[in-house]
């Protein structure tokens, strides 16, 4: 359309132009007033060719103030999907795993891999609060992890000292009934390495079958579950229901994450099919 209104507006210029020529070589136009013309069709050119200028860059500043916002409201998607939407459901998940560790049962703490933490620093530079408060939840939670890990490691230590002759004719009836192979090599190769998840759980017995695993635990729940009282293990549950008391005071931040996330929603246009589209591409990418 600018170019038919460009070439129209050219002809125009060539008519008056040409009239002007022939208007002055037959004198029906006199030179000065012909100098007159032109000089004001030079000026009217010079002011059009000006507002076009200052019109193409609104028009450009436009488009860009659009693409910034359309690049903005893309990060937000973003960082909804892959960041305020996983470190949700964490929080969620994780009040429940508090409150059992609170009631004794240690359970380890969900960490779910659809947390993009380098988002964070996106997040920090406009809430530095909120970011603040989800990097010391996060320390707190693998500091939790790592601690229930070495309290693992010191359970099978500690399982390893008992000494039973009941527990000692039990394997040994084991041994001549199942047949598994050396009964030292599977006491201490599998069973004792699966018992310190069974001891932080505080179960009493794992399951009603009659293999290896199920009998041995079950028969002997209350020497295994007595461990639970010795001296270091005690001292270590306790740090970890201490750091557990810690994380629950960091799961205010669901409320939080949940109001920014409604609240971007809104300043930036954000409908829940975008989101849940954006969720599908993820998914897909990551399959």
């Amino acid at each position: 359309m600018r170019k038919v209104n460009f070439s129209i507006k050219l002809i125009i210029i060539s008519i008056i132009i040409a009239i002007l020529v022939l208007g002055t070589c037959f004198k029906f136009i006199s030179g000065d007033l012909a100098n007159v013309i032109v000089v004001s069709v030079l000026a009217l050119i010079t002011a059009y060719y000006a507002l076009q200028t200052k019109n193409l860059v609104e028009v450009s500043r436009e488009e860009l103030k659009e693409k910034r916002i359309s690049r903005r409201k893309h990060a937000i998607v973003d960082m909804i999907v892959n960041l305020i939407d996983p470190l949700i459901e964490q929080l969620d998940r994780n009040k429940n795993n508090v409150k059992k560790i609170k009631g004794g049962e240690f359970k380890k703490m969900y960490t779910n891999r659809g947390v993009k933490w380098d988002l964070l620093r996106d997040l920090k530079r406009d809430n530095e609060g909120l970011a603040r408060k989800i990097y010391r939840y996060r320390d707190l939670r693998k500091k939790y992890s790592s601690k229930r890990e070495g309290l693992e490691e010191v359970i099978e230590r500690e399982a390893k000292k008992i000494k039973s002759s009941e527990l000692n004719e039990h394997l040994e009836k084991l041994y001549k009934d199942k047949k598994i192979g050396e009964l030292k090599d599977w006491f201490e190769k599998y069973f004792l390495r699966e018992l310190p998840k069974w001891i932080l759980k505080n179960k009493e017995e794992i399951s009603k079958g009659k293999d290896q695993y199920d009998t041995t635990y079950n028969k002997f729940s209350d020497l295994w579950l007595k461990i639970r009282k010795e001296g270091e293990v005690s001292k270590k549950m306790k740090e970890l229901k201490n750091i557990a008391e810690e994380i629950e005071k960091k799961l205010g931040i669901k409320d939080e994450l949940e109001e920014l996330r409604e609240e971007d929603k809104y300043i930036h246009s954000i409908t829940e099919k975008e989101i849940e589209e954006a969720e599908r591409k993820r998914f897909e990418l990551t399959r």
